[in-house]
């Protein structure tokens, strides 16, 4: 029995209760109301999201899931540190935009484990699926990965709660979509190398992302 499929006969069962009991049927029904925006909020949180500017001797820096890239200003170079101690550098010169690259792949798996499988989800439009966002550094032999995030987007045929849940979490402060997060990280790695003294194409208003 799938998650959804669990909240559906709980929602039953509350009903039931009310009708019995009120009282303990309305904080039943707050409890099951908790339970599905805190799982809402779990299945669509943007992975990768965390990043950090941060201050060396050698100039300023960022800092995401991937690891660190800094200016080393002395050197004029980027320096880049990957999670697993991987170090390396690039001449600031050969660096000349920042990029998006977004990705779309059905989510069948977590769809069948964790949202529920319908007949409607024969239908391609209909099936849920995950999106990424690549941000990466364009430079001169190649580009430089800075950040990988991804989102569950959830869509159901004729979904009402969904859109509801959505709302009610981004006025918590709960939800965010990830375009507007590889957004905001997109203009965190623009304006880090405006501050080493990079001036290429796409370091002044990054092109939107897409969702």
């Amino acid at each position: 029995m799938t998650l959804l499929a669990s909240s559906s006969v709980a929602l039953a069962a509350v009903v039931l209760v009310a009708v019995s009991a009120p009282f303990v049927g309305l904080v039943a029904l707050a409890l099951l109301v908790s339970w599905n925006l805190g799982f809402r909020a779990f299945r669509t949180r943007v992975h990768g999201r965390k990043f950090e500017r941060f201050e060396t001797t050698q100039g300023p820096g960022l800092e995401t899931e991937l690891g660190r890239i800094w200016i080393d200003r002395r050197a004029g170079v980027l320096r880049i540190q990957r999670k697993g101690g991987e170090e390396s550098f690039v001449p600031l010169a050969d660096l000349w935009r920042v990029g998006i690259q977004v990705g779309r792949a059905e989510a069948t798996v977590e769809e069948l484990f964790f949202e529920g499988w319908t007949i409607t989800d024969f239908f391609g439009r209909f099936r849920d699926r995950r999106i990424t966002w690549e941000i990466a550094i364009g430079a001169r032999h190649g580009s430089i990965p800075v950040a990988t995030l991804s989102q569950y987007d959830k869509r159901d045929f004729f979904d009402l709660a969904t859109p509801v849940q959505l709302w009610i979490l981004g006025k918590l402060g709960l939800y965010r979509p990830g375009c507007e997060v590889a957004g905001e990280l997109e203009c965190a790695v623009a304006e880090l190398l405006r501050e080493g003294g990079v001036r290429g194409h796409g370091l002044g208003t990054p092109s939107p992302p897409g969702r």
